[in-house]
Order: C-alpha cells, then sequence, then structure tokens
C-alpha cells in the first residue's frame, strides 16, 4: 500500500515535455545568420509603435540571427538608443525617406526588415522614397531593403 501512495505521488509530480505552441521562425534570419561584419537590424513596424509584443517576437528571431537589434524590449534603454529611435521617427510613425536610409547606414544599421503581416498597425511605416537603399528580396512575408 504505501508503495501505490509513493507511485502516485510520483506520478503527480512527474513533468514530460510537451509542445505547447509551434513558432515558425522565417528563413531569412538564417540568411542573415550567415552574413559576415557586425552590423545591426532595423525590424519595421519597430516596437516604438507601443506594442511591447512586436518586440518581443524580434527579440526571439534575434536568438536565431544572433545580429544587434536597433530596438529590443529592454528594461532600461541607454539615452542613445532612445534619441536615435526618436530621430527616425516621427509621431510613432517612421518615415522611410532618403535622411532615415542615410541616418540607418551611419549608425550600421544594414537591413530593414518590413514584416507585411504587421503593416496594418496604423500605417506605422511611410514609404516615401525608396531609391536609396536596395531592395533585396521578398522572404516569407518580409521585405528585405539594405542601407548599405
Amino acid at each position: 500500500m504505501p508503495l501505490v501512495v509513493v507511485g502516485l505521488i510520483c506520478l503527480e509530480f512527474i513533468m514530460l515535455p510537451t509542445t505547447l505552441i509551434r513558432v515558425e521562425i522565417p528563413e531569412y534570419y538564417q540568411k542573415i545568420k550567415e552574413t559576415p561584419g557586425d552590423f545591426a537590424i532595423l525590424e519595421a513596424p519597430a516596437s516604438f509603435t507601443g506594442n511591447s509584443m512586436i518586440a518581443n517576437v524580434y527579440m526571439y528571431y534575434q536568438t536565431v540571427h544572433g545580429k544587434r537589434v536597433v530596438d529590443g524590449s529592454l528594461t532600461r534603454p541607454s539615452i542613445h538608443s532612445r534619441d536615435f529611435l526618436q530621430e527616425i521617427s516621427h509621431n510613432e510613425k517612421m518615415k522611410l525617406d532618403s535622411t532615415t536610409v542615410e541616418k540607418l547606414a551611419r549608425n550600421n544599421v544594414k537591413y530593414l526588415l518590413v514584416h507585411e503581416y504587421q503593416r496594418s498597425l496604423k500605417g506605422t511605416l511611410e514609404f516615401e522614397d525608396t531609391s536609396s537603399c536596395v531592395f533585396r528580396e521578398k522572404s516569407s512575408d518580409i521585405e528585405i531593403y539594405q542601407t548599405f
């Protein structure tokens, strides 16, 4: 009888690995990982929209590619990163024009990744002039632009 009780207690506390959700990571992040060099990535819409869930997804993707990201989920962002985001955003919108692309390149932001499924976020990204950056490819639901 005591053996049965011990067995039931052990059965109660056993932890079996279970997949609760499966997260698909777009294949382009593997290409970014394989790209040599030290550079940063800006994912749009960026989390300056006030949606921290977006930043969390981008930070998860960052664990795959390992490159620096412009706007991650930080407890205490540096003054430089906060100023940079304010400089490239206007009223929670990012205007992609030649001036913004120059600022991105000057700050070593090589890729701008535009997530199609999030473009509906109140027009957070305005394309004015994309001639100053190079359209690389469309992979999954992401448009990839290169600033330098």
